[in-house]
């Protein structure tokens, strides 16, 4: 009984920090220099779609908050879970680049936190998107890769629909 208590306080204290990491993203942009009028500032965005690790795949859905600078650079934090073939939660922060108007290159660094064995390691994520405006929503197919701390790596194929807040 026990133990499916310290796996449900883990789960809880992992969506704590996610939300933590979001939140304090949006404190911090509300004292940053306001961005450019054609850039929305802030966004929140969904994703979805499929990882996989070697022969595994498994679905995930997140959520991520971006504060954008200027038309090339942004930052921001995300949440995201994976189910159905490998249970983890990842918390990370990122930094985007935006080397056009519709190309969305990103870096950060964060947790991958197993929720099986319980065990938190290192991650490093790496990604592109292609931007699509759809009046204040922006669909993003979305391709990217952890490193993970112990040699392993996932890779994610999916899409996100972010709104400009």
């Amino acid at each position: 009984m026990r133990e499916i208590s310290k796996g449900n306080d883990m789960r809880r204290d992992t969506k704590k920090c996610g939300a933590a990491v979001v939140l304090c993203f949006g404190l911090i942009a509300n004292y940053a220099h306001a961005a450019e009028d054609s850039y929305p500032a802030h966004e929140v965005a969904v994703a979805t779609g499929v990882a996989w690790n070697d022969s595994k795949s498994a679905n995930f859905a997140g959520i991520e908050y971006e504060y954008r600078k200027n038309a090339s650079w942004g930052f921001g934090g995300l949440y995201e879970t994976t189910w159905r073939g490998f249970d983890l939660e990842i918390v990370a922060a990122q930094v985007n680049y935006y080397p056009t108007q519709d190309w969305r290159l990103f870096a950060g660094a964060g947790v991958d936190r197993k929720l099986k064995v319980r065990k938190n390691k290192a991650l490093a994520r790496f990604g592109a998107g292609y931007l699509i405006p759809v009046g204040k929503v922006v669909i993003t197919p979305l391709l990217y890769i952890d490193w993970v701390e112990d040699n392993s790596t996932v890779t994610y194929l999916g899409f996100s629909v972010g709104f400009h807040l």
